[in-house]
């Protein structure tokens, strides 16, 4: 009765209420289940958020009458514990799916008709109704360089095996924002460089105000009003040119200025 493409909390929860009214449902997922937002987004940003602020606990124990000692950092132990929640959740979901008789093809999927998915290797599917649930990938400009080691999206910043010493964070909606909170307690000396006149552009004036009062005390340099003009890069450091000539250096580039639909490979222009 109904194919869903993309197993992320789009796709897997219309295909799970879509089989608790009676359908009978497929869902294609050639990754792993939870989409963006379990694997590389929402849930290891949360986890990581959550080490960071027992970090910063931990480091204000003394204003409290506590003693703490050799407070320090296992960034090897802090990516297993967030691929153990990870790995924890997209069970979770793999049992909900099974619980409604969900069939799961571990498959990339591809228009080929009407009502008709091409399944990669394994022949297609006829379907009354079609949900694409694809989600989006981070972008980065091309003016801002290619992701590698220097230059980086939100989704490679939780997955980094070092803590840099310097993070340059170009965007400051939601993600920059979360981003910088996790570094800054990490450890690392952070500036975040908005273009627009404040920062969390989309929501309430006053609480994005709040939120830059709050991230200055913790020693963040925020930068707003002001785009970029260009990126630099020279020896192992990243620098980023302003519009009004200054400049911020860094070891590493985090751009989190927005997301873009994967909608490429899906047989749409067909």
């Amino acid at each position: 009765d109904l194919v869903v493409i993309g197993g992320g909390p789009g796709g897997y929860v219309a295909a799970i209420h879509a089989a608790q009214l009676g359908a009978r449902v497929a869902l294609l997922e050639r990754g792993h289940l939870g989409g963006t937002c379990l694997n590389r987004g929402c849930i290891p940003a949360k986890t990581c958020l959550e080490t960071a602020h027992r970090l910063a606990d931990l480091r204000n124990a003394a204003s409290f009458g506590l003693r703490v000692s050799e407070i320090g950092l296992d960034i090897d132990a802090v990516r297993a514990n967030k691929q153990a929640v990870v790995k924890q959740l997209r069970a979770g979901v793999r049992s909900l799916l099974r619980a409604r008789r969900v069939e799961l093809i571990a498959a990339h999927g591809t228009l080929a008709g009407p009502r008709l998915v091409a399944v990669q290797g394994q022949g297609s599917l006829q379907a009354g109704s079609l949900i694409l649930a694809t989600g989006s990938s981070s972008l980065i400009p091309e003016r801002f360089g290619q992701p590698g080691d220097l230059v980086i999206d939100a989704e490679a910043a939780l997955d980094l095996e070092s803590i840099p010493e310097r993070l340059l964070v170009i965007g400051g909606g939601y993600m920059g924002v979360e981003m910088v909170s996790i570094y800054r307690a990490l450890g690392s000396r952070v500036v975040l460089i908005e273009m627009l006149p404040s920062l969390l552009p989309t929501e309430e004036q006053a609480a994005a105000e709040l939120v830059r009062a709050s991230l200055e005390r913790d020693g963040v340099e925020v930068v707003t009003g002001l785009g970029v003009k260009e990126i630099r890069s020279r020896k192992g450091t990243v620098s980023a040119v302003l519009q009004d000539g200054s400049e911020r250096a860094g070891d590493r580039l985090l751009v989190a200025v927005g997301r873009s639909p994967n909608t490429a490979g899906l047989g749409l222009q067909e």
